[in-house]
């Protein structure tokens, strides 16, 4: 079985690159002002057991984890390196990608049954990387990202996720936002085994990965 590692290596060789500006993919994208375009990547689930995470700019917890090995079954999110683009505004501008992970919560049959369950999604965390497009650039790579995922299952996670990027002026002006709702089964992939995908009507998509 290939490690973790060695599949990494080799995502840059099978990305699929999609532009938030169209419907190219099975995510969603809702944008308000004037944002630029964003490389639209597929969000990866895997146990942290596997080998090592990907080294990143902010895997606070992930690392941790990977550090001190002190969970058997603790779980990670990831989504390689991708392209921002500038918004029409000439200058410099800043732009805050904003990764937020979402909890599937599980319910038995007998709780949704009698109504005392929500089965939805609910917001457990929120990374933010900061980034400055130069006057005259063409935008900025965001880097490689990987997070922590602690378990809502007895032996697992159920996770969605989303990313929001926000492009300001260097004042501070507000010049456009894409909001990436990744809502569909082909917006994730499994990086390692005991791992699988899910999606209803109601909730749109996400990645459950278990010990």
């Amino acid at each position: 079985m290939k490690t973790l590692r060695s599949i990494l290596c080799v995502l840059a060789a099978c990305w699929v690159t999609a532009w938030a500006a169209g419907p190219a993919g099975a995510w969603q994208a809702r944008t308000t002002g004037s944002p630029g375009r964003v490389q639209v990547l597929k969000v990866y689930g895997f146990t942290s057991e596997a080998a090592a995470i990907p080294s990143c700019t902010f895997c606070d917890d992930a690392m941790n984890y990977i550090a001190t090995h002190q969970h058997h079954a603790d779980f990670a999110a990831y989504t390689p390196a991708r392209y921002v683009w500038r918004a029409p505004f000439a200058g410099t501008q800043l732009v805050t990608v904003q990764y937020r992970l979402f909890h599937k919560n599980y319910c038995s049959d007998v709780g949704l049954a009698m109504k005392t369950c929500d089965d939805g999604f609910k917001l457990f965390k929120s990374d933010v990387g900061h980034y400055t497009i130069a006057a005259g650039a063409s935008g900025t790579w965001v880097p490689q990202w990987a997070d922590y995922v602690p378990a809502n299952l007895p032996e697992g996670v159920m996770f969605g996720m989303d990313v929001v990027v926000t492009w300001r002026s260097e004042a501070g002006t507000f010049l456009g936002q894409t909001y990436l709702d990744y809502d569909a089964k082909d917006d994730y992939f499994c990086l390692t085994t005991l791992c699988g995908k899910g999606a209803d009507a109601k909730h749109g998509a996400w990645i459950y990965v278990y010990s």
